[in-house]
């Protein structure tokens, strides 16, 4: 087992049911030649924090997963890939509304301190969230105004998994095409903009290097919480164009934004931009 070529990369989402569903469709589109392993963790980040809290953040997450994992099959899987994983991703939901009256480390300053803990792919692992959950991926209709739904409510349950089911023409996971995420990608370089200058600003940066330089995740966080401050609201924008963009790096970003020929796909028009 020490000897085992370290190529696993290990996906973490929160639930079992569409964060498994993009990985797979994510793996048959852009990682064909990867290995990739799921685990559900199955709760909300902030109750990943109270667990890493519990260990005075003295072990890494993938033995935190093994020590308390309850599924036998689960846990035997992670044990058997441990020493072969490479990289590690986690995504998860901003989840603001679960924030209510709950204990304090359902707090954004949960999240700020857990995405400085994982900032890195190949240590501890790299965090993406999705404000407000990670059905923000399949928020779109074929013809669609950016402004649609620019903004939700931060901190009170909105249903949005509801909302976004009954006007989304993307509901089908599985069958995503390559077009979609590159279209959705192309959305969240330009978004991004938006985000960081808190204010309607729906335009590219001006090349990869500033992109790399504005939009971290942190960045993205600390801007959403002053729009949250300012507003009560926060962007609607998907954990994983941008994941895909760092992933494949300035090619991908090239890609998206000098081509402009995904309207069969997904129309995004900023035109009724507030």
């Amino acid at each position: 087992m020490n000897n085992m070529e370290k190529n696993i990369i290990l996906f973490i989402g929160e639930g079992d049911n569409t964060e498994k569903q993009i990985a797979d469709n994510l793996k048959k589109i852009f990682f064909t030649d990867k290995n990739i392993k799921f685990y559900a963790y199955g709760t909300e980040i902030y109750t990943l924090y109270k667990k890493l809290m519990e260990y005075d953040f003295n072990t890494n997450i993938v033995d935190l997963l093994i020590e308390s994992e309850k599924d036998i099959n689960k846990k035997s899987e992670l044990i058997k890939i441990k020493n072969g994983i490479s990289r590690i991703y986690l995504f998860f939901d901003y989840d603001g509304h679960a924030q209510a009256n709950k204990a304090e480390w359902y707090s954004d300053n949960t999240i700020k301190e857990m995405l400085e803990y994982f900032k890195n792919e190949t240590d501890e692992g790299k965090l993406y969230i999705s404000y407000p959950m990670i059905e923000a991926v399949k928020d779109f209709k074929r013809i669609d105004n950016c402004n649609r739904r620019c903004k939700v409510s931060a901190k009170t349950n909105i249903d949005y998994k509801k909302l976004v089911g009954d006007i989304s023409d993307f509901t089908a996971i599985s069958k995503l095409i390559k077009r979609y995420w590159l279209a959705i990608s192309r959305h969240s370089a330009k978004k991004s903009k938006c985000i960081i200058n808190c204010k309607c600003d729906y335009a590219f940066f001006e090349n990869y290097k500033e992109y790399q330089k504005n939009c971290s995740q942190e960045n993205i966080f600390e801007q959403q919480i002053i729009n949250y401050t300012n507003e009560s609201t926060i962007w609607v924008v998907s954990a994983f164009p941008f994941f895909l963009i760092d992933y494949f790096g300035e090619k991908l970003y090239i890609k998206v934004t000098a081509e402009d020929d995904f309207a069969e796909t997904l129309k995004i028009e900023s035109y009724n931009c507030p």
